[in-house]
Formats: C-alpha cells, sequence, structure tokens
C-alpha cells in the first residue's frame, strides 16, 4: 500500500500513516524498514504492508520512496512515457475536434503511439 506520513515524532516513535483508500494507519519506529536510526517526516510518502496488530491495523515493511533534488516523488521512466502520450492524445484530439485534422492523419498518429503487438 501506499500512503503519506500525517505525523510521527521521535521521542514517542510512533505517527500516523494517511491512506488514500481507508482509515490512517498507525505506524511504529521498529516497523521502518532498513533504517539504522528509523525515522519519517511529515509528508513522506511510503509504502508498507498493512498488518492486524494489537489495537488494529497498523504498518509493517515501512520504506520511504525516494525524492528528486527539488522534493518531488520520483516517477519512474515508465510512468513519465505513459503521461506524455496521454498528453499528446489529448492534444491530438483536440487539433481533430477544433482544427480539423483529418481522421486519416489521427489514425495513423493513433497506432504510431500505441502500435498493436
Amino acid at each position: 500500500m501506499i500512503g503519506k506520513v500525517e505525523w510521527f515524532t521521535d521521542a514517542g516513535g510512533y505517527g500516523l500513516i494517511r491512506r488514500s483508500d481507508g482509515p490512517d494507519v498507525f505506524v511504529h519506529r521498529t516497523a521502518i524498514a532498513g533504517e539504522r536510526r528509523p525515522t519519517l517526516n511529515e509528508g513522506d510518502v511510503v509504502e508498507f504492508e498493512l498488518v492486524q496488530g494489537a489495537h488494529g491495523p497498523q504498518a509493517a515493511n515501512v520504506i520511504v520512496r525516494p525524492k528528486n533534488q527539488r522534493g518531488h516523488e520520483q516517477k519512474n521512466m515508465g510512468q513519465l512515457w505513459l503521461q506524455f502520450k496521454l498528453l499528446l492524445i489529448l492534444r491530438l484530439h483536440l487539433q481533430v475536434k477544433y482544427v480539423r485534422i483529418s481522421q486519416e492523419t489521427w489514425g495513423e498518429l493513433r497506432r504510431q503511439l500505441f502500435p498493436l503487438p
């Protein structure tokens, strides 16, 4: 699952992760993977497994997703390429509708962007 750190206190070693598809999840510092001195920062995007704890659902195997130099979550090239293709298709669709690109040209462009196997 993916979520965002709502808050985390180093003194207590616990906090909450906000999920987009359900209630907030408790997280303890022992659930943070790969850290010598585990901590989370407010706003960190994390991947985690949801397990049943003594007092309800809690996060386990928490991994902080890497950020780029500007502090934004990194996206892999596949996601970026798909976003580029979708934006290009939208632009071409608007050109067909309002600038009147021929349907043949539109079809050829679509076949080049999404070749069938």
